[in-house]
């Protein structure tokens, strides 16, 4: 293998720059993975600041989300959760 084609191989290894800031800017990356799977959307699609409702986030589907949460432990109020339909706003209820 030639040097270039190494160097190329070990760039394509690397993080993603949108990986890193996602990871450091959301705590909980289950929450963006349950998300993804709700919303039915790739979880390298969403960023901390997109309108989940413009991904298509409906009040049913939240309100089935809310659930899901409430059974890991999590109480969110669902008005709460709407106000700001964020990953980033979702994240700091979490673990605030």
């Amino acid at each position: 293998m030639s040097r270039i084609n190494e160097i190329l191989e070990v760039n394509r290894n690397l993080p993603k720059k949108k990986d890193i800031v996602l990871s450091t800017q959301v705590k909980n990356l289950d929450l963006l993975a349950d998300v993804s799977q709700l919303l039915g959307v790739p979880a390298e699609s969403i960023s901390p600041e997109t309108n989940l409702i413009e991904l298509g986030l409906d009040s049913i589907s939240l309100m089935r989300f809310t659930g899901q949460l409430r059974s890991k432990g999590i109480d969110i109020k669902f008005d709460k959760l709407i106000e700001s339909p964020t990953i980033e706003s979702w994240d700091k209820l979490i673990n605030a």
